[in-house]
């Protein structure tokens, strides 16, 4: 079976060499070439329910990989054109992460955690 990842409101599958992105609610998939997948997460901060709160903001792109890695965490990101974002909680990384490194195995790419993984 292709790798899949559900969780909460988002859906990421392979369907041969693409990369889908289903979000609830919205009514088209994102749809990527995994060869040209590029998921960066950013650690981030803000006040929900009353409370700072630390979570990931995923920005999702296609772009000429080079030699970049299919995921990383990053404190600061690279521009690129026309991305998606996804948020997630801290415990839902590892998940993510995961499922990335997976696609990245499949495609010969790397996958960086954050520093001191």
């Amino acid at each position: 079976m292709p790798p899949e990842l559900s969780i909460d409101d988002y859906v990421m599958r392979v369907d041969g060499d693409m990369v889908e992105f289903f979000v609830r609610g919205d009514t088209k998939p994102n749809k990527i070439p995994l060869k040209w997948l590029v998921v960066q997460a950013q650690p981030s901060r803000a006040r929900r329910a009353g409370q700072m709160q630390t979570y990931y903001l995923l920005q999702v792109n296609s772009a000429d990989v080079g030699d970049r890695p299919l995921y990383s965490v990053t404190n600061n990101p690279t521009s690129l054109l026309d991305p998606f974002w996804i948020s997630i909680s801290v415990e839902e990384e590892p998940a993510f992460r995961a499922f990335f490194a997976e696609l990245a195995a499949l495609c010969g790419r790397s996958v960086e955690g954050p520093p001191g993984t």
